[in-house]
């Protein structure tokens, strides 16, 4: 398959309005804008922003946020502990991931022998709290 390159494009620019990033592309002396995004804001860790700005940040990101969420979420449970039918669909709401990708963090978290937590009957435990 033969690459399709637009010869017309000189260059490339970037602007800063606001809460945005605005990115335009030079063609035969003019500029045109070519995408708007929002800019990632580390205080408010907006997930979804930075979903769309940088994947690689935001799977890491996401994961620390993910044992944050299961941190409350088992402290809030106390010695019940939380099914990890609960957990997946939890984070995968709260974090705008797959399900799957939970499940990806629940085996790496909580099945894993030196992970902080632990799945015991269908339910997820942290380590020390029975």
């Amino acid at each position: 398959m033969k690459k399709v390159v637009d010869k017309s494009v000189r260059g490339k620019s970037v602007r800063f309005d606001g809460d945005r990033l605005l990115e335009y592309e030079i063609r035969d002396g003019r500029q045109f804008l070519v995408a708007v995004r929002p800019i990632y804001d580390v205080e408010t860790r907006d997930l979804a922003a930075l979903k769309e700005l940088d994947i690689i940040a935001f799977n890491s990101e996401a994961e620390k946020a993910f044992i944050e969420i299961l941190s409350q979420m088992c402290d809030q449970a106390g010695a019940a502990g939380v099914s990890v039918r609960t957990v997946r669909a939890e984070v995968a709401y709260r974090l705008g991931i797959s399900t799957e990708t939970a499940k990806r963090y629940i085996e790496k978290w909580c099945v894993a022998p030196s992970a902080p937590f632990q799945v015991r009957d269908g339910v997820i435990f942290a380590k020390g709290k029975k």
